[in-house]
């Protein structure tokens, strides 16, 4: 009864070490290779903004979604412009070369009303200055209310770049769209700024 199971254990082994054997000497080892491929396409993403809490902001009342409200525009004694500044952050990446522009709209806060007549010593606009930041690279947007007609300034990179792109505004003290502390007259003011990331 020994032997035949001896003698299965002897041919297993056998077996086993056989095929190592032909392999080694006669049959050459197959390969495949075929490459796995993907894309990544050119893309730049720009967040929603929030305001800076690394630098504070003046006479701003609130940032609600997209919308930058000023507190009190006009000097509450002479009325005319109240200084103001909005010190804002955005989440942003583009993963290739990429230009990064702000645009305003009317170059300066007009009073909505267009075809109101303006009469003489009083001001119906107020100029600002908008300056936008990313990746050590700046651009200053002078938004002079001389003229009502869109503005631009932005600044271009080679190099991808992701992080927190800024963008400050600001409002000085007593300007207007005539001469310094002229006082404004009433009615609702305002500006579309534009900030635009993307390719060159």
């Amino acid at each position: 009864m020994m032997r035949p199971i001896a003698s299965l254990a002897l041919m297993v082994a056998s077996l086993v070490v056989t095929p190592a054997f032909a392999q080694s000497t006669s049959d050459p080892v197959s390969t495949a290779t075929f490459p796995v491929t993907g894309e990544v396409p050119d893309l730049c993403i720009l967040g929603d903004p929030r305001i800076d809490g690394s630098n504070a902001s003046i006479n701003i009342a609130s940032i609600n979604g997209r919308v930058i409200r000023i507190d009190t525009l006009t000097d509450p004694i002479s009325l005319t412009t109240r200084g103001t500044e909005a010190n804002l952050a955005f989440d942003a990446v583009c993963n290739h070369a990429y230009s990064v522009s702000i645009e305003s709209r009317n170059n300066g806060l007009w009073r909505q009303s267009v075809d109101a007549p303006v009469p003489a010593g009083f001001a119906n606009a107020v100029p600002y200055l908008a300056s936008i930041a990313w990746n050590e690279k700046a651009a200053e947007l002078d938004a002079d209310a001389r003229t009502r007609s869109p503005k631009a300034a932005g600044f271009t990179s080679l190099v991808a770049n992701s992080g927190t792109l800024s963008l400050k505004l600001r409002i000085l003290p007593g300007t207007t769209n005539i001469p310094a502390n002229a006082p404004l007259l009433a009615g609702d003011y305002g500006d579309i700024i534009t900030v635009t990331l993307g390719p060159q």
